[in-house]
């Protein structure tokens, strides 16, 4: 066996992904995890998995990151870490929306709103909860955004805005974080430039 040192670490496939070489990341993660599968090193497999969940959503191959998500989380869930867990339901969770606007987007115009929703923003506002529980706020920050953004999908504005809330200011946000935040206030922008367009093009007709 090769040393255990030199496989791939969260801290190494981050800085992969980071970089943009996330094809990279998954090559090398994906030789972790069978030589801790065949060392029964169940801990550090689900950290593999996990990492390997992210890699794939990076490589916009959300199916494999739901697997690879899945995976962890009853891993580690079998392992009495819960908070591990919570983060690995968070990355399955990314996976989902990451389908759903893949759906969105071969969709008809007209059919696209009520496609990703009230499922997705409601574990997400869920999951949320559970992650300020375990001490994960900028986590459970994401979990809150995305509630937002599912929400706003589903012409839920008000409670869109309420998740964008409850995900706290900019200050002090990761990066990724922040981007994701002005995301959400920008589609938030759009859809009440939509319905304020809309609402003209009533008045005129009317």
């Amino acid at each position: 066996h090769r040393d255990l040192h030199s496989f791939p670490t969260r801290r190494s496939s981050d800085l992969l992904l980071a970089v943009g070489l996330a094809a990279e990341a998954a090559s090398g993660l994906d030789n972790a995890i069978a030589d801790f599968r065949r060392q029964r090193l169940g801990h550090h497999r689900a950290e593999a998995e996990l990492a390997r969940a992210q890699a794939a959503i990076a490589v916009g191959d959300p199916a494999g990151a739901k697997r690879w998500a899945t995976a962890a989380m009853h891993r580690f869930r079998v392992r009495g870490n819960e908070a591990s867990a919570a983060l690995a339901e968070l990355t399955r969770l990314r996976a989902r929306e990451a389908a759903a606007m893949r759906s969105d987007a071969g969709s008809k115009p007209a059919s696209r709103r009520p496609r990703r929703p009230p499922m997705i923003a409601a574990d997400a506002q869920q999951l949320a909860e559970r992650l300020r529980g375990h001490g994960l706020r900028f986590d459970a920050a994401v979990a809150d955004l995305i509630a937002a953004r599912a929400l706003l999908a589903a012409g839920r504005r008000d409670d869109a805005v309420s998740r964008l809330t409850a995900a706290g200011g900019a200050r002090n946000l990761p990066l990724e974080t922040l981007l994701l935040r002005q995301l959400v206030r920008a589609e938030l922008s759009v859809f009440d430039g939509d319905r304020k367009s809309t609402r003209l093009n009533s008045s005129h007709i009317t």
